[in-house]
């Protein structure tokens, strides 16, 4: 087994690996690492290359990211994970992710490629919060790529992770409630029994449209959670979701039942 480092820029070293050739094309293969440090530093990193090469620490380095991604979604969805996850990560990785790196393959994969593709997407106008979904989705396709033995470390890892805080939700007080709820009742009153249960119970869109009558207890002002309608894309028909774990019983306090009249 052969290797070699170059330096490029200074104090940066590429430590290179010749593995053999490679099966279906015959071609020879090779890993190669950035290494930042003294060449005496570099060579160390070399060794260890060159003896973890052999180990098959290395397997599938030659898998492209968008290989990665790809086969990440199925993981997701043979754990049963819920469309709407799946959803928001397919998403982000056929919109952002594949077409800025589906082409890089995972050992030349670095973290400045991760960083080139944050500050383009800021500078493209999008949120940091959002930029920051797309670093936490890399990161965990990368952290499944060392488990599966694809690479030895994440390049997330050492990626500089996008700042930016969500902003802050200036949630309306309870007289914008109750005039909203009574001009809603004018034009229809579904969607203002709609609003008013989410304002008493703070149940999530899903959960709302997935009550049944047996879920509610006049006498005792109370809604009992067990399931959440999804729809996990613009394409496809909702779905009904158990919730998971015990059912979850929302209720109304004595405040808010006087307040609203109910």
């Amino acid at each position: 087994m052969a290797g070699t480092m170059r330096e490029g820029q200074s104090g940066v070293w590429e430590p290179r690996v010749r593995v053999g050739r490679d099966p279906p094309t015959g071609k020879h293969r090779q890993i190669s690492r950035t290494f930042k440090g003294t060449e005496r530093q570099a060579s160390k990193a070399l060794a260890k290359l060159m003896t973890n090469a052999p180990e098959g620490s290395h397997a599938g380095g030659n898998k492209t990211v968008k290989e990665l991604l790809g086969r990440r979604i199925d993981h997701l969805e043979a754990r049963g994970r819920t469309p709407k996850t799946i959803d928001g990560y397919r998403s982000i990785t056929r919109a952002r992710l594949e077409p800025a790196l589906g082409r890089v393959t995972l050992r030349q994969l670095t973290p400045v490629h991760l960083d080139d593709l944050y500050l383009s997407l800021l500078g493209a106008g999008l949120s940091p919060v959002y930029v920051c979904h797309c670093h936490a989705a890399l990161s965990t396709v990368l952290r499944q790529a060392v488990k599966w033995d694809r690479i030895d470390r994440s390049p997330a890892d050492r990626a500089t992770r996008p700042g930016g805080m969500p902003p802050e939700v200036g949630p309306p007080d309870a007289d914008d409630i109750s005039r909203l709820i009574a001009t809603e009742e004018k034009v229809g009153p579904d969607m203002a029994s709609m609003l008013f249960v989410a304002a008493t119970t703070a149940c999530r869109r899903g959960e709302l449209c997935g009550l049944r009558w047996p879920d509610l207890d006049i006498a005792n002002s109370t809604v009992t959670v067990r399931r959440s309608i999804l729809r996990p894309c613009p394409s496809s028909s909702p779905t009904e979701r158990e919730s998971g774990g015990e059912p979850r019983m929302q209720g109304r306090s004595p405040r808010a039942r006087q307040g609203a009249g109910r």
